[in-house]
C-alpha cells in the first residue's frame, strides 16, 4: 500500500508498506530502543513524525475529526468513538505514536479530536 509519512516540518515522504495496518505499525514504531526506523522504503527519525496515513483514503465512513498542531485537519473512522477512551490513549506516556482508525498519529501533535460534523 502506498502511504504518506508527514513530518513536523510539513515534509511529506511517500513510501510503500505491504500489509499496512495502523495498529501494527504504531506498535512496531513505539519500540523506545530505536530512534531511526524503516517504514517501507523510507528511514525516518521517529521524533519527527506527525502522522502516517494511506495515500488514498475513503473518508465516507469517517466519524471523527482531528486537528494537528500545524493546523492540519484529518478525519478517521473510530468505531465506537468513546472520547474518554481515546483521551486515555493520547495520555499514555509509554507511547509516542498511536493508531486512530487508519492513521498513525504522534500523540504530541494532536490539538483536538471531535465528532465529525455531518
Amino acid at each position: 500500500m502506498n502511504i504518506e509519512v508527514r513530518l513536523q516540518d510539513n515534509m511529506v515522504l511517500n513510501a510503500t508498506k505491504e500489509g499496512y495496518s495502523a495498529s501494527t505499525l504504531a506498535e512496531e514504531l513505539n519500540d523506545q530502543t530505536k530512534v531511526m526506523k524503516a517504514i517501507g522504503d523510507v528511514i525516518v527519525n521517529l521524533n519527527t513524525i506527525t502522522v502516517i496515513l494511506p495515500a488514498e483514503r475513503d473518508s465516507s465512513l469517517h466519524n471523527i475529526e482531528l486537528l494537528l498542531q500545524q493546523g492540519t485537519p484529518l478525519t478517521a473512522e473510530v468505531d465506537p468513538y468513546v472520547a474518554a477512551s481515546l483521551a486515555e490513549s493520547l495520555n499514555d506516556n509509554k507511547k509516542v505514536l498511536l493508531a486512530i482508525g487508519d492513521l498513525v498519529v504522534n500523540r504530541r501533535a494532536v490539538l483536538r479530536v471531535t465528532s465529525k460534523s455531518a
